[in-house]
């Protein structure tokens, strides 16, 4: 009797257990079981996902056959099924080397982009990158690769060159990932000038002349030492090596009086001195 009882019992536990159920208003056209506990998806694509979890399969389509089905063995590690595929991944850069020529002393130079692609079937993992060698302090270079770059993906390096010397400068990037071959370099070169060498000197006032307590910004094409002529009046910030501003005193002293009134301006030729001037060739006829 309490078998029986028993026996019954146990039906409705087993038919209580809930069914795997799918939404297809919200899977579009590949349904996804990442969510559940047991069943994994097999998805499709022409690069293998940022991330997985243990048990995903995924295909790639742009593979070659025997070489296209991966299974997720850790948590965001793919690994190929079939077919030799190499699990690594690898790095490939669009530049093997970078030249900045000509560019003046102390001035930055436009920036050049070299583009880092994971063309392995794994994650890439990016320690650092960073500029080395004899002269890396007038290199320099940024990225947005972060700490991993998914297979199939890219990142990009941009950098920069601002010689302190004349002559040739050279470095290099080092990239150090978890690619075969780390740390990857790539041979920077670069060539500082002269500001002789580089053109005319061309300096561009906002004025001819400055108002009492009024301001003259003035820019140049290349790089000067800013300074005041000795004697002169008001005073020059110096923003940087190109770029300047000079402001006029808020009024200035006449040197020039007769009887307490001024003759003619400070600046004028006839207040120039001449007794220090030579002396005419005529002067003793």
């Amino acid at each position: 009797m309490f078998a029986v009882v028993a026996a019954f019992s146990l039906c409705p536990v087993a038919l209580a257990q809930s069914p795997t159920t799918i939404n297809l208003g919200t899977q579009g056209r590949n349904v996804d079981f990442s969510t559940l506990p047991v069943t994994r998806p097999v998805s499709v694509g022409t690069a293998l996902p940022a991330s997985c979890l243990v048990g995903q399969l995924f295909f790639m389509s742009s593979a070659f056959p025997g070489q296209n089905l991966y299974a997720c063995t850790s948590v965001n590690n793919w690994t190929p099924l079939a077919g030799g595929a190499s699990a690594n991944p690898q790095v490939s850069v669009n530049k093997s080397s970078l030249s900045f020529s000509g560019q003046t002393i102390n001035t930055k130079s436009s920036s050049q982009v070299i583009t880092l692609t994971d063309t392995g079937t794994t994650f890439l993992s990016v320690t650092s990158i960073t500029v080395t060698g004899a002269n890396a302090g007038d290199f320099a270079v940024s990225n947005n690769c972060g700490t991993t770059v998914p297979s199939g993906a890219n990142c990009a390096l941009t950098v920069s060159f601002t010689p302190s010397i004349v002559g040739a400068e050279t470095a290099a990037i080092s990239i150090v990932d978890s690619a075969p071959g780390s740390p990857h370099t790539i041979p920077l070169t670069g060539t500082g000038q002269n500001l002789i060498t580089s053109g005319g000197l061309s300096i561009n006032p906002t004025a001819t002349m400055a108002q009492n307590g009024g301001t003259v910004t003035i820019s140049s094409n290349r790089p000067v030492n800013w300074s005041l002529a000795a004697g002169s009046a008001g005073t020059l910030t110096v923003a940087d090596t190109t770029h300047a501003t000079y402001t006029a005193p808020a009024s200035i002293q006449n040197q020039n009086v007769l009887a307490g009134c001024p003759v003619m301006p400070n600046d004028s030729i006839f207040n120039t001195r001449i007794d220090n001037l030579p002396v005419n060739a005529n002067n003793a006829n």
